[in-house]
């Protein structure tokens, strides 16, 4: 009954502080979103809960009897599936707000064109993030082709990934000095895109104003 009552306990502190080192992993880093808090969870929380519980379970074992040991093992099992019950309903009401059930990301890929003379050349030219009430994303740029042999507009193209559900979506582009910001016209949980929408200009800016067209899907 002492081994069934050590490993028991040693087994709800392995679960304990997985949990609670992934819980605290963005404190050192490590992301909730991309799952490097679950792996720091297991590689610093699964030793830590084992070796402090089982410790503990076995020092405690020698002052009870096997009646005690009996009622001892009960009572954790109990807690244990509280514990997971409540845990598992702390994780639909985190994720009811994320796109994917899985927080895997949604990308929004856009095009965004300026008009001839805007400098998108130099270290620090380009700048281009999402805003909303629940994150804030950098873009990942890709091909930036200034405007030349006769187009009368440079062009920008690059995503940015998402998380989040929420209406209010606001990319922001500080291109030079100036930042342009567009309101993406996308609900709350958009349904994929395959093709890039129309052309929509800034709704805030210089005069004449950047241009930007978008298309979105989610990565499952």
């Amino acid at each position: 009954m002492k081994s069934v009552f050590v490993l028991t306990l040693t087994m709800l502190g392995a679960i304990i502080g997985v949990t609670l080192f992934a819980e605290i992993g963005p404190v050192f880093g490590f992301r909730h979103m991309e799952g490097s808090s679950a792996i720091f969870g297991f590689l610093f929380g699964l030793p830590v809960g084992t070796v402090v519980f089982g410790l503990s379970a076995y020092r405690y074992a020698r002052h009870l009897d096997r009646r005690g040991l009996g009622r001892a093992v009960i009572y954790i099992w109990l807690v244990t599936i509280l514990l997971a019950v409540s845990g598992v309903v702390y994780e639909l009401w985190r994720t009811s707000d994320y796109l994917s059930s899985n927080r895997t990301a949604a990308s929004i890929q856009f095009e965004i064109s300026v008009p001839d003379g805007t400098s998108l050349t130099g270290p620090d030219a380009i700048s281009i993030s999402m805003e909303s009430p629940k994150e804030t994303r950098s873009a990942s740029l890709g091909q930036v082709t200034p405007a030349s042999g006769g187009a009368a507009e440079g062009l920008i193209r690059g995503y940015i990934d998402l998380y989040r559900v929420t209406p209010e979506r606001v990319i922001k582009a500080k291109i030079g000095n100036v930042i342009h910001e567009f309101r993406l016209e996308l609900p709350a949980r958009p349904r994929r895109q395959s093709e890039f929408g129309e052309w929509k200009p800034a709704d805030r800016g210089p005069v004449p104003k950047a241009r930007i067209r978008y298309k979105y899907w989610l990565m499952n």
